[in-house]
C-alpha cells in the first residue's frame, strides 16, 4: 500500500465496501510479550499492533481480509471450486483497490486446506501407502508402530519460478477415521501492476494448475474415490 496509511484510516473506508454483503466485522491483532531480566529484576511489556479487518458474511462461510500485508479472499466449507468464486474475488479485489490504493502486488498466493478422512481397518490401523505417495519411514519397521508424522517441503517449479509449500500431517481420529490434513499452497513472488486483473487472473490460473498437479501427484485413485 502507499507509504502512510494505516490500518486505523482503513477502517472507515473498509467498512463502508464491504459490511453491506460481509456484514459481520472483527479486527484482528497482533501481540508482542518482551521479557527480560538484570540482576534478579525481571520486566516485561506487552505491544498489540492492528494488522487487519476480517469481513465474514452472516453464515461464516466466506470472508475478505484487508491486512497490513495485503488482501484476500477465504472460502471455507461447503465450496465449490475456483470458477465459482473467481467473479467475488475480482469483484471484492477492485473494491479494495479502490479505497487502499495499492501500488504494485507482490505476491499472489492460492491456498487449499484440504481435510481428507481415510476410512481407518477393523484393527483400528491403517495403510497409508493404499492412499498417500509421498510417505513417513520407519528405521525399524518390525518394532514400532507409526503413531504420527508431519511431512512438510517447499519447492520451486523450474517452468515457471512459481513456489510450492506443502504440510501433510494426521488429525486426532474421528470415529472409524483419521482425518489427514493436507495443507498445499502455490504461490508467485513479483511484481505486477495492481489495476491489471487478466494478469492477476493468469497467474491465479497458473498457481491453481500447479497445485492441481501437487495434489493428484500426492494422493492415489483410491484417494480420491473418497471424494466422490
Amino acid at each position: 500500500m502507499p507509504p502512510g496509511i494505516s490500518m486505523t484510516a482503513l477502517e472507515t473506508p473498509a467498512k463502508h465496501a464491504f459490511t453491506g454483503q460481509y456484514p459481520q466485522v472483527q479486527p484482528r491483532y497482533l501481540q508482542q510479550m518482551r521479557f527480560s531480566s538484570n540482576e534478579g529484576v525481571s520486566n516485561s511489556s506487552v505491544q498489540s499492533s492492528l494488522q487487519a479487518w476480517v469481513f465474514r458474511q452472516s453464515d461464516d462461510k466466506q470472508l475478505v481480509q484487508v491486512r497490513q500485508s495485503g488482501f484476500s479472499f477465504n472460502r471455507l466449507a461447503p465450496y465449490s471450486n475456483f470458477d465459482a468464486y473467481l467473479p467475488e474475488i475480482r469483484r471484492t479485489w477492485d473494491i479494495y483497490r479502490g479505497f487502499a490504493a495499492p501500488l504494485s502486488v507482490r505476491t499472489l498466493r492460492l491456498r487449499y486446506l484440504n481435510l481428507i478422512n481415510l476410512p481407518l481397518e477393523d484393527s483400528g490401523g491403517i495403510e497409508l501407502e493404499n492412499y498417500l505417495t509421498i510417505l513417513p519411514t520407519l528405521l525399524e519397521s518390525e518394532r514400532f508402530v507409526l503413531s504420527g508424522f508431519l511431512s512438510q517441503y517447499t519447492a520451486t517449479d523450474r517452468q515457471t519460478g512459481y513456489q510450492v509449500a506443502v504440510t501433510i500431517t494426521p488429525q486426532p481420529r474421528d470415529g472409524n477415521n483419521l482425518p489427514i490434513l493436507f495443507d498445499n499452497t502455490a504461490f508467485a513472488t513479483g511484481q505486477w501492476d495492481a489495476e491489471d486483473w487478466d494478469n492477476i487472473e493468469s497467474i491465479l490460473r497458473s498457481l491453481r494448475a500447479l497445485k492441481n498437479q501437487i495434489f493428484f501427484d500426492t494422493v492415489k485413485e483410491s484417494c480420491t474415490n473418497l471424494f466422490i
